[in-house]
Formats: structure tokens, C-alpha cells, sequence
């Protein structure tokens, strides 16, 4: 009876390391000796995105960062060679494309003669310092081939019985198997044999002694095959045991071993009952976490330290848990020190007898990831409130650009008509110094209404004002038009303007709009050009657009300027010694120009290879 007691003890413990591992959010992996995967755990869906069945069959390093190949190569080269568990970090593929970091802890498995690789992987990108290493826990049971004739004389073994046993081939070729054997279990495994013999095959558990005279339990299925020749032979196949007598002749040991783990996960784990009161907890980390040992915590009902607005959800949650078998949530946790702690938990049952049920729950500190969250949601209430206000600015500005506009125009009217009266009724008895008084502030006015006006045209295209009233127009005959009105303008800088233009293109757009266009367009390139320079101006018909161009051989553009030079304002300090400009602009003709192609749907663009190098602005316009 206390051995059968011992045994239901040990399975719970079982169990209850199952529990633990099913739970853990360490991925659990299998592969071959090549890297291709043969089991992986459940949990590499919430770190990685794949379910395993979409993994499972594939070579593992296809997902490896590049960089960290051969750093993993050499460390799984290092594992074949000693037999033991590494260590290694590296960078994983998640399914949407970023790289996950990991940190692995693998060790070589043995198993019907195969040899594996069994890893448990855990994400460590979020972590500010390095966590402890999770200890990996897995018995690695190894398979032992022998074959013996009928006279119970060793005619093989495979290479797991050397090793297991101490002893090579040819030390124990050729010997009976009984020699190897405690003297206690000779009869019992001279029975199993004759069994064998008897009836095909048997099995048993005995303790063999290896070459530095210790003793491991093994498990022997036998089995009686012929060979080719049809002599009978006997084949056993042996598996290590030793590690599971222990625990069961040592279930205290094995406890302390449950505990260790237990105590050193890096997750709360607790065990409650069918009245969701604590029975276990581990206690390391709930006084790390929580700040509270485990006696304050066992003493009190676990819904007192749950946040008065959770306890509801989360007492629905467990008492779901208890009836159809797992499920999780977030809830807030008080701190021994008064805060609260946010943890994701995930609870599971489990019967620990008879139609009586206990819940597991391994809960994970998400507090800093719930901070990051909701700084995440605060900053961008305020991005938001930050863009209304910049609209609201914009507005007020555009509104202030409107106003002015149409304020400077009334005393410019006053101002210009005046002079304008002046010189046409009093123009023969004026001195010559007031005539050209006079002029200059004839010039003058026609510059500021000028500006006034592209300001006025400016406000327009931001309050969606202007609008698109096309015709069908000769492209090319407006050109033309345009090249005649500053003709006088070229002429006094002695520029040649070379026209390669096709004829009658006509297509729908705002004669007026693309007139202003291509005037600012020519004016700036006379104005940047050197004296007795050439400008170039071409159009034709690509596809379904126009393709017009205006070359200079003047000032040019940085790449800097090019950025910024259709934003409004947008006005450079180009000034040389070679270039005399005749008309200063606003500062507004490229912005100005850039929407009303916009509007046209077409594109405007500049192209120059640096300062005094000159340059080629472009505009398309859709063929109609």
C-alpha cells in the first residue's frame, strides 16, 4: 500500500510538472540533428505567430537571423560533442516579418536509437536586463540494443550501451548477460529469458552494473527473432531507468527537485481549491513581484488583493476555469506597498481525485507593457489635440492672409490712382525728379498688388476656394503668349529663349491658371539666369500628357532647396555677383503653381545638379 501511495504521489507530481510546463510561455522544441523540427510546443503561436503545425517538418535555421547563423551553428557543433546542455541567444522570424529575440537552453536526447535535440526557447525582447535562464528540465532516456543466441552469448550492442554501460564491444563480446547484472536480479532475469524463449518475448526491470561498478536500473523488452540462416537469436532493447527508480525511492529528493523549480520560475504560479482559496504558491516570486511571503498570502482569500474593479470578472473567470477546464485574463493585483500590478494570468484545472478539482494559475507581471499602453493612448490624445490646434492656427492664419489682403487694397487703390491722376493731368508742368518720383511709386504699387494678390490667390487654394473651370485651349498658342510678354523683360538681360514646342495641343484646362503657371515658371528663370543666357523651353505629347519644360543655365538648386523649394515662402538667398535679378519675388509663385497643377492633376517637379549649375522644373498636364 505505501508503494501503490508513493506511485499516485509521484503522478500527481507528474501532473503537476505537466501543468507547469503546458502553462509556461517557454516554447518547447524537438528537432533532428539537421535542425528540422519534429515537435514544437503550443506556446510559439503567442511568441511567434505560427501555429506548430506550420513549422513542424521545417529546418529550423530558415528562421534564424543571418547574423546569428554561425554563433548557433558552433554552439549546436559544441553540444554534439559534449553531450550536455548550452546556452545561446539569437534573433527569431516572427510570422509578420520583425525578428524576436531568444534565449535557448537545449540539451541532446537519445531515443530508439535516434538522437535529437530538445530546446526550450523563451522571448527575451522586452526585458531591460538579461533574465535568469529557466533550468530545463527533461529526463533524456536512452535505448540500449543487444543481441544474444541461444546460448545467451553477446553477439552485438549498439553504441547508447557502450556509452550507458562503460564497457565497449569488444570487452564484453562474446559474455553472458548475467554477468553484468546485480546478483539479487540474476534468477528473476534468467526466468524473463526462458519466458522469451517460450513464448516470443518478455519484459522486466533489472539493475545493471557498469565498468566503474555503479548499478543503473533498466527496463528489457525481449524478443526472439531468427536470422538468415534461421538460428534463433534473442534481442533486447534497454532503456535507462535509473533517474524514475530514484524518484521513487526517493520521493522527498524528488519533491525538493519539484520545488526548485517550482520556486524559481520566472511566472507566479499558485494552486487553488474548489473554493478558490491558495493552497500553493511559489513563493520566490510573489515576494519579488508582490512583496508579500507566502503566509500572508495563504491566509487570506486571493479576490482581497485583487482590484475592487476586477474582482467580479475575475471570480466569474476561475469559477468558468473550474467547470470547462482552462481560460485567462488580466487583472490588477495590489502590491504589498499599496500600487497595483497588472497580471496576464492563465488558469487551468485538474483532478486531484475523485470528482474533486483544483485550478493552476501562472501569471506573468505585464505592468510596464500596461504603462507603455496606455502613455501609447495618452500621447495620442495629444497628437490629436496638437493637430486640431494646428488646424485651428492654420485657419486664423489663412483667415489673417485673407483679411490683409483686402485691406492693403484699398489704400493700394487710393495710392496708385492718385499717382496714376497726377501724372496724366499735371504730367507737363512736373519737374523731372518729381516724374520720376513719381514712377518709382507707380513701380512700387504694381509690385505690392501683384503680391496682394498671390497672397489673395494663396488663401484660395488653402480654404479649397479656387476652383477648376476648364475649356478647351491651345496649350501651345498660350505659350507662345507668354513668351511675348516677357520678351522685353528677356531682352534687357539679353537672353535668347529657344522655343521647341509642337503645335495646336489642345486640351482642357484654366487659361488663366496655367498662364500664371508658366509666367512664374519663365520669369524666375530670366530672373537666374547670367546675362546673354539661353533659356530652353519644350512641350510635347507623351501618352495621355503634356510634358512642358523651362531649362536655365543659372543659379541652380541644392538638394536641400529642391526639398523646399514649392513650400510657401519658399525663398532661397541665391544671390551672385554674375546674375542681375530684375524682379524680386514673393515667394509664393512655385507654391502657387504647384496647386494649380495639383488641380489640373498634374505634376510639377524640378530637376538641377547644384548651385550654378542651373536647372529644369517640369509640369504635366493630363491630355484631354
Amino acid at each position: 500500500m505505501k508503494k501503490l501511495s508513493s506511485r499516485v504521489e509521484i503522478n500527481d507530481l507528474h501532473e503537476k510538472l505537466q501543468l507547469i510546463i503546458d502553462h509556461i510561455r517557454d516554447i518547447i522544441i524537438e528537432s533532428d540533428l539537421d535542425g528540422t523540427f519534429t515537435y514544437v510546443s503550443p506556446q510559439v503561436y503567442d511568441v511567434l505567430g505560427y501555429k506548430p503545425e506550420e513549422v513542424i517538418g521545417l529546418n529550423g535555421y530558415r528562421f534564424i537571423h543571418p547574423e546569428d547563423l554561425i554563433n548557433l551553428a558552433n554552439k549546436v557543433e559544441n553540444l554534439m560533442k559534449i553531450g550536455g546542455p548550452i546556452s545561446a541567444e539569437y534573433r527569431v522570424l516572427h510570422k509578420d516579418g520583425h525578428y524576436v529575440h531568444l534565449s535557448a537552453k537545449g540539451s541532446i536526447l537519445k531515443e530508439n536509437g535516434n538522437i535529437k535535440l530538445i530546446a526550450v526557447l523563451r522571448d527575451i525582447s522586452f526585458q531591460r536586463e538579461t533574465e535568469e535562464k529557466y533550468q530545463f528540465i527533461a529526463d533524456n532516456i536512452n535505448d540500449m540494443i543487444s543481441v544474444f543466441n541461444d546460448k545467451f552469448e553477446l553477439l552485438f550492442i549498439n553504441e547508447t550501451q557502450e556509452r550507458i554501460s562503460g564497457f565497449s564491444k569488444e570487452e564484453i563480446m562474446g559474455t553472458s548477460p548475467m554477468k553484468f547484472l546485480h546478483p539479487d536480479d540474476i534468477k528473476r532475469a534468467r526466468e524473463t529469458l526462458r519466458k522469451a524463449l517460450k513464448e516470443g518475448q518478455a519484459r522486466g526491470q533489472y539493475r545493471m552494473r557498469t565498468k566503474d561498478n555503479l548499478y543503473k536500473w533498466i527496463d528489457v523488452n525481449g524478443r526472439v527473432t531468427f536470422d538468415s540462416d534461421g538460428n534463433q537469436k534473442i534481442l533486447l532493447v534497454s532503456r535507462d531507468i535509473t533517474r524514475e527508480k530514484e524518484i521513487e525511492k526517493k520521493l522527498i529528493e524528488s519533491e525538493e527537485k519539484y520545488r526548485m523549480i517550482y520556486q524559481n520560475a520566472n511566472d507566479l504560479i499558485k494552486v487553488l481549491n474548489n473554493k478558490f482559496e491558495y493552497e500553493e504558491l511559489n513563493e520566490n516570486i510573489h515576494r519579488q513581484v508582490l512583496g508579500y511571503s507566502k503566509e500572508e498570502l495563504l491566509k487570506e482569500s486571493p479576490f482581497k488583493f485583487v482590484h475592487h474593479d476586477d474582482r467580479k470578472r475575475a471570480a466569474i473567470l476561475l469559477a468558468k476555469t473550474l467547470r470547462k477546464g482552462k481560460g485567462s485574463f488580466q487583472t490588477r493585483f495590489k502590491h504589498k506597498n499599496g500600487t497595483y500590478k497588472w497580471l496576464e494570468i492563465s488558469a487551468k484545472n485538474f483532478e486531484y481525485s475523485a470528482g474533486n478539482k483544483k485550478i493552476i494559475t501562472i501569471g506573468r507581471d505585464i505592468t510596464e507593457r500596461k504603462l507603455a499602453e496606455q502613455k501609447l493612448i495618452e500621447s495620442d490624445k495629444k497628437l490629436k489635440k496638437m493637430n486640431e490646434e494646428l488646424k485651428q492656427l492654420n485657419n486664423l492664419k489663412t483667415e489673417f492672409f485673407r483679411r490683409a489682403s483686402h485691406e492693403l487694397k484699398t489704400p493700394l487703390v487710393a495710392i496708385k490712382g492718385n499717382v496714376d491722376l497726377a501724372m496724366k493731368l499735371h504730367y507737363e508742368s512736373l519737374k523731372p525728379e518729381v516724374i520720376k518720383i513719381l514712377e518709382s511709386i507707380q513701380g512700387g504699387c504694381e509690385r505690392l498688388k501683384n503680391i496682394i494678390n498671390k497672397l489673395i490667390e494663396r488663401t484660395k487654394l488653402e480654404t479649397s476656394n479656387l476652383k477648376l473651370q476648364v475649356a478647351n485651349e491651345d496649350f501651345s498658342f498660350l505659350t507662345q503668349e507668354c513668351i511675348n510678354e516677357l520678351q522685353t523683360l528677356a531682352k534687357m538681360k539679353n537672353i535668347a529663349i529657344n522655343l521647341d514646342i509642337k503645335l495646336h495641343i489642345i486640351t482642357k484646362f484654366n487659361k488663366d491658371q496655367i498662364h500664371e503657371v508658366i509666367i512664374n515658371l519663365l520669369t524666375n528663370a530670366i530672373n537666374y539666369s547670367p546675362p546673354d543666357g539661353i533659356i530652353e523651353i519644350k512641350s510635347e505629347v507623351k501618352g495621355k500628357s503634356i510634358f512642358f519644360s523651362i531649362k536655365d543655365r543659372g543659379i541652380g538648386f541644392t538638394e536641400d532647396e529642391k526639398l523646399k523649394v514649392f513650400q510657401k515662402f519658399g525663398k532661397f538667398n541665391r544671390m551672385n555677383q554674375k546674375f542681375d535679378v530684375l524682379i524680386e519675388g514673393s515667394g509664393l509663385g512655385l507654391y502657387i503653381s504647384k496647386k494649380i497643377i495639383e488641380l489640373h492633376s498634374g505634376e510639377i517637379w524640378v530637376e538641377s545638379e547644384g548651385r550654378n549649375k542651373g536647372s529644369i522644373f517640369y509640369f504635366t498636364l493630363p491630355l484631354i
